[in-house]
């Protein structure tokens, strides 16, 4: 059986012509590295072990963004405040255009401990050249190659999440090399063209 995932529109979802004018736009900060996470949350996208992981690095030249809305905001929410870490994060909901989110992000960082298949939110940062960091659970190393568009962490991890967050905050040339190879391996396997050439080749029984 062959599995094949859903298409992102890349023509929709490319890469920030200017990072500092969609951040200007949307109220974030230009100066900061800007980690975030787009997922519905819910308890298993694993938001509270990024929380507590961004809320372990304790600097001043970082930023969150969590974008997205569902059952866990409000639980997430008040764990932001009670860490202290309210004014180091941006939660604006449910968007119903993500992409100058992503766009707006430096690091994208997903660490789900469900089993899924290839999260939507995964390869849409890719299109938008953006390093990865996320877990080995459902389908997720079909598109995140530790190593090379980005860090693998463990679930259910907190200290894990923070070196990774760490090492991609501190590096920036290894954040641009693995975000080059993001965008590369999406426009070659994540689009909606590749999952329409791929969807023919197996009705033709190729």
């Amino acid at each position: 059986m062959k599995s094949i995932p859903t298409g992102i529109d890349q023509s929709r979802f490319v890469p920030a012509d200017d990072k500092d004018e969609v951040r200007k736009i949307l109220g974030l900060p230009a100066d900061k590295t800007i980690i975030g996470i787009l997922a519905t949350l819910r308890s298993w996208k694993g938001h509270e072990y990024l929380v507590n992981a961004f809320a372990q690095l304790s600097r001043d030249d970082v930023h969150l963004l969590i974008v997205g809305d569902g059952p866990q905001y409000e639980s997430v929410k008040q764990q932001v405040t009670e860490l202290g870490i309210a004014d180091k994060v941006t939660m604006p909901g449910n968007q119903e255009n993500v992409v100058p989110w992503l766009q707006a992000m430096d690091i994208f960082c997903l660490p789900s401990y469900g089993n899924e298949g290839v999260p939507q939110g995964i390869m849409q940062a890719m299109l938008c050249r953006l390093p990865i960091i996320s877990t080995d659970v459902g389908s997720i190393l079909e598109v995140l190659h530790p190593g090379k568009n980005g860090l693998l962490v463990k679930t259910r991890d907190v200290e894990t999440v923070r070196e990774a967050l760490e090492t991609l905050v501190n590096d920036s040339d290894q954040r641009e090399q693995f975000a080059g190879y993001s965008l590369d391996y999406a426009l070659a396997n994540c689009t909606k063209d590749k999952m329409v050439h791929d969807m023919e080749l197996v009705f033709r029984g190729d």
